[in-house]
């Protein structure tokens, strides 16, 4: 075993994709393998409030919109596969922080770690894939790969779940020591892949600058672009507004508890795996025609129900709603890449995402003032009613501007 494993790595006659993609999906399962996912709040709890944490939630986030760009021009100049394993070991140093934490500050600081390490990772991951697959001219075949990466993730996700679980059950501590473990594992495997060649540029304090300011224009560079880049932010951002915050919540006011909570995000994570599977075909089968608009509905259908919320109609909404936090990766992020020059794609993400996470993080921090108010019932409407009257609309208007724009070819 080890010596296929030495051949793999030291072999000369794959092509660069053929190099790098396989230790991607070895390294994209190891890093979603968030053993700290289960505990993560209950540890915080040992020491801050819920109000502490929520604040810190809005903070990760607000955090990652300051860290974006820099990183992502960081990866364009230094390169993809330096910036991914770095983005390891920052992660694994935040973990350690997590462990020693006994206040607010210090919880802060490593926050502030951890979305330092998702910013590195954000803009380089689908970067370096996209740019091996380039520079072996198989760019064509980058929603196929997409597709496999987030199965691999939700693989992933699925045994974290309830692994972290597992492990918590002993000792809360046991998962974020298995998580580092992992973490440190995934930039070893990281340091063996092969930079692209393909447009690379010295790094200089100029350069830099520049690579920030051009990468950023690459989103606006045109009105079909824009539209685009604001249909990312609009899902993404309200959707991992309940990833990250809502989902839970709605299992645990209508009764679920810690134990239903994993085996019904396990399951959901593992009817995603064979959702997404079937989902890749149709989107290369009907590239540009209909896929772009599957999100919207599926917005609309999970989040307007929730109105009435209870006991059992909560579990086919959550399973909607995991299926837009990864599905909108699998739709709508290729059609990014097909639109940004290689030389800025990662700043280029790193931007995109950047504004995904500024929604995010206002969105966090103003339901923390309303929530308990206003109840979740009335912000499952709300978000319904956006998907329907704003985001619809607008992929409607990006799917059209796409097809106009293939016709003119």
């Amino acid at each position: 075993m080890v010596s296929k494993i030495v051949n793999f790595l030291s072999s000369k006659n794959k092509t660069i994709s053929q190099h790098n993609i396989p230790l991607s999906y070895l390294t994209r399962f190891l890093s979603t393998f968030i053993l700290i996912m289960p505990v993560r709040i209950l540890w915080m709890q040992q020491t801050l409030s819920n109000s502490q944490i929520s604040i810190l939630t809005g903070w990760l986030f607000i955090s990652i919109v300051i860290f974006e760009l820099p990183t992502g021009a960081f990866a364009d100049l230094v390169g993809k596969k330096i910036t991914l394993l770095i983005s390891y070991l920052v992660y694994a140093l935040s973990m350690i922080l997590y462990l020693w934490a006994t206040d607010f500050l210090q919880f802060g600081i490593a926050i502030t770690l951890q979305s330092l390490a998702e910013a590195l990772q954000s803009g380089a991951e689908d970067a370096l894939i996209y740019d091996s697959l380039a520079e072996d001219g198989l760019e064509n075949n980058f929603k196929v790969i997409n597709a496999k990466v987030m199965t691999v993730n939700q693989f992933g996700l699925i045994g974290a779940t309830f692994a972290g679980g597992l492990l918590g059950s002993f000792n809360l501590k046991f998962p974020f020591i298995g998580f580092t473990i992992i973490l440190i594992i995934s930039a070893i495997i990281s340091s063996f892949m092969k930079e692209p060649s393909i447009d690379t540029e010295k790094f200089t304090l100029k350069n830099y600058y520049r690579q920030i300011v051009d990468g950023t224009k690459q989103i606006f560079k045109h009105s079909r672009l824009i539209k685009l880049t604001l249909l990312y932010t609009l899902v993404g951002g309200i959707s991992w507004t309940f990833q990250r915050l809502l989902r839970d919540m709605i299992l645990i006011s209508v009764g679920y508890q810690q134990l239903s909570l994993g085996l019904i995000t396990g399951t959901f994570r593992l009817i995603n795996i064979i959702f997404l599977a079937k989902l890749a075909k149709s989107v290369k089968a009907n590239n540009g025609k209909w896929d772009i608009l599957f999100l919207p509905i599926i917005m609309i259908m999970s989040y307007i129900p929730g109105f009435w919320l209870n006991h059992w109609n909560s579990l086919p909404l959550v399973a909607g709603i995991m299926m837009i936090g990864t599905g909108r990766f699998l739709i709508l992020n290729p059609y990014l890449h097909q639109e940004i020059e290689s030389k800025y794609r990662a700043t280029a993400m790193s931007a995109a995402n950047l504004f995904v996470s500024l929604f995010l993080g206002i969105n966090m921090i103003g339901l923390g003032f309303i929530l308990d108010k206003v109840g979740i019932p009335k912000v499952m409407l709300t978000y319904g009613l956006v998907s329907i009257f704003v985001v619809l609309p607008l992929a409607w208007e990006v799917r059209k501007e796409i097809l106009l724009a293939r016709n003119y070819q």
